[in-house]
C-alpha cells in the first residue's frame, strides 16, 4: 500500500473523514502502523487511525472498513507519543507496508 500525504480518507459509507497528515512507523519493525488523518467534516483536529481498517486504497482516496467506532473515539495525535523521522535511528527511505 501507499500511503501519500494529502489523499483523502473516507468511512465504510462514504463520509469524508479528513486528509493524511503523516504516517506512524513502527521503530523496531519498520512497518506502518497508523495513519493520522487531519480533521475533516466529522471531527476537528488529527486522529490516529489503525492501517488495519484501510479497506481500499488508490491514488485519489482510502475507504476504511466498517467499525463499531466512531471517530471521535479514536485517539487524538500527539507529538508526545511518536518520535519523528529524523529522530529515528536506522535508513527509512525504502519502508515496506502491508
Amino acid at each position: 500500500m501507499n500511503f501519500v500525504k494529502g489523499i483523502e480518507v473516507f468511512t465504510a459509507t462514504g463520509d469524508k473523514i479528513g486528509t493524511i497528515s503523516r504516517i506512524v512507523i513502527d521503530a523496531k519493525t519498520r512497518d506502518v502502523t497508523d495513519l493520522v488523518v487531519e480533521s475533516g467534516t466529522l471531527f476537528k483536529g488529527e486522529k490516529v487511525i489503525p492501517v488495519g481498517l484501510v479497506n481500499l486504497e488508490n491514488e485519489d482516496q482510502i475507504m476504511l472498513r466498517e467499525t463499531n467506532q466512531s471517530i471521535d473515539e479514536f485517539p487524538d495525535y500527539e507529538t508526545t507519543h511518536y518520535v519523528p523521522l529524523e529522530q529515528a535511528s536506522g535508513p527509512y527511505e525504502k519502508v515496506d507496508t502491508y
